[in-house]
């Protein structure tokens, strides 16, 4: 079971299995995909819940999962692949919930892309740039959001 809010409330996230009735010693996992799930918070706390044959069941002490990699700040990656043609990723995050505006320019400071043009909540985002309807060249594109404006420059080499 998780909990996300603190051990208010809790949900059951997957089931494993038993091996039955058994005196030898049993290993179970089970992987849970926190950034798949929504969750946005630094600390989940965990509990097993044993349920045996007959119905009975027992809970495991509370244990807490720190979640690395949350965001701490705005940020904007570098584009993959670069150079590229005629698709690459672009990666962002944000430590807080805000309206993010994502943009390409060419060389000229024509806005040729619009990529992103709303509120997100706090996490890690990834989007698609597509290229193909323009000639190979320097680009930049600009990532606006939380108060802070960042830069970075893409070539499309067709």
């Amino acid at each position: 079971m998780r909990s996300a809010d603190g051990g208010e409330n809790w949900e059951q996230i997957g089931f494993v299995p038993g091996a039955g009735t058994t005196t030898g010693l049993r290993n179970y996992s089970y992987e849970d995909d926190v950034q798949a799930s929504g969750i946005k918070v630094p600390v989940i706390k965990y509990r097993l819940v044993q349920v045996d044959l007959d119905g009975t069941s027992k809970r495991s002490p509370i244990v807490e999962a720190l979640i690395t990699g949350a965001p701490t700040d705005v940020a904007l990656s570098q584009n993959y692949p670069n150079p590229f043609n005629p698709v690459t990723s672009i990666s962002y995050q944000l430590s807080e919930p805000g309206f993010v505006s994502l943009k390409v320019y060419d060389a000229m400071g024509r806005e040729v892309a619009t990529l992103v043009n709303a509120t997100k909540e706090a996490g890690a985002y990834t989007v698609k740039f597509n290229g193909k309807d323009l000639p190979s060249g320097a680009y930049m594109y600009r990532m606006t959001a939380g108060g802070k404006t960042i830069e970075k420059r893409m070539v499309l080499l067709k």
